[in-house]
């Protein structure tokens, strides 16, 4: 039997009867994903599952977690409603589903494709992800897959390029000469900002214990998260936090307080209106134990969204944190920076993508 919903909009071709080209999710008649073959949902060794439902002309995906195979997860249930004949993917992974629906929940707003729905119950979570529109499905599974990846990656020696190293060494001299607030790095694409500012909070950290990484660019945070965990010069001595989440304060100082080496980087996202969202995500910050600290400040992708008014004078704002230093990454759109500065001076470094990138590597 087929789980369907009749006419213009999302259906199934579900049981297993059917044929196994046929199977799958469609929208106005377009398949938009198959489902995985019965061979596949019998084995044991997946134990990470994502089904489609259909309800109220809308579709959702379910993940979830299973002992034995799908078919024997849902066993006993009738054929048009049993879930094992709509998986649209299985996974073999040693994380639980609570991590990848914890990471999830936080990626959702930035990715902007789907949305968790909460039960009506607190004490029980459905599991369920609304999609948005007919895009959702990859944008979905592609996330589930990412976060199974970062998580699975082993912790690695990853050295850093030499170009990096130079002009970390170089951002480091002249700050701690000139002392100036507001430093521009100008780092065209390719060039690993991502490394760079690491490597700054990294030769900075017997000053500045803490960094806050900035941006109005969500993808971004991916970035900074992968990196501090699965690099090893980063992943022993650095955590990643998001001030999207609910922070306990009591972990971060004791991780800060219990080696002198320990090096904490909040993400903060400029998105939201000032006087509600951002203010409730930067509260942390006037805890007596975290305001001692002097901090970095990173903004990425300035030149994207960060730029304007709003975002300016939320930035404006950090000021009353202990900041020392802030440096502006960008590889494009370089007199829009201006605006975060005024008249103020600053330092600027400059790697052009043909002279640094393409003649260095001939």
């Amino acid at each position: 039997m087929e789980q369907t919903i009749k006419g213009i909009g999302w259906e199934t071709i579900s049981g297993w009867e059917n044929n196994q080209e046929d199977r799958g999710l469609y929208y106005n008649g377009e398949l938009i994903s198959s489902f995985c073959s019965k061979e596949d949902c019998n084995n044991s060794s997946y134990n990470i599952y994502i089904y489609a439902n259909l309800k109220d002309s809308k579709c959702y995906l379910k993940l979830g977690k299973m002992k034995d195979s799908v078919i024997e997860r849902y066993k006993g249930y009738q054929d048009m409603e049993n879930p094992a004949e709509r998986v649209i993917a299985l996974y073999n992974t040693d994380l639980g589903d609570e991590i990848i629906h914890k990471e999830l929940q936080i990626t959702q707003d930035i990715i902007g494709a789907y949305s968790w729905q909460k039960a009506s119950d607190d004490n029980h979570t459905d599991e369920n992800y609304l999609m948005h529109n007919v895009n959702s499905i990859v944008k979905f599974t592609d996330e589930v897959e990412r976060i199974i990846n970062s998580k699975n990656a082993k912790v690695k020696d990853q050295p850093i390029y030499e170009d990096i190293k130079n002009l970390v060494i170089d951002v480091f001299s002249q700050v701690s000469d000139n002392n100036k607030f507001w430093n521009i790095l100008n780092l065209c694409t390719r060039w690993g900002k991502t490394r760079t500012n690491l490597s700054l909070c990294e030769i900075f950290n017997y000053q500045h214990r803490i960094s806050i990484m900035a941006s109005y660019v969500g993808t971004v945070r991916n970035s900074y998260k992968q990196a501090i965990e699965t690099i090893k010069c980063y992943n022993d001595y650095f955590r990643f936090y998001d001030l999207n989440n609910d922070l306990n304060i009591d972990e971060i100082i004791s991780f800060l307080e219990e080696n002198e080496n320990n090096h904490i980087m909040f993400y903060l996202a400029l998105t939201g209106d000032t006087d509600n969202t951002y203010m409730n995500r930067t509260k942390i910050f006037n805890n007596k134990k975290l305001k001692k600290y002097t901090k970095l400040l990173f903004i990425e992708e300035a030149d994207f969204g960060a730029h304007c008014e709003e975002q300016i004078n939320k930035i404006k704002k950090l000021k009353n944190y202990n900041i020392t230093h802030t440096f502006i990454t960008t590889g494009t759109g370089f007199d829009k920076l201006q605006k975060f500065i005024g008249k103020e001076d600053y330092n600027i470094w400059v790697k052009d993508y043909l002279y640094d990138i393409l003649l260095k590597n001939k």
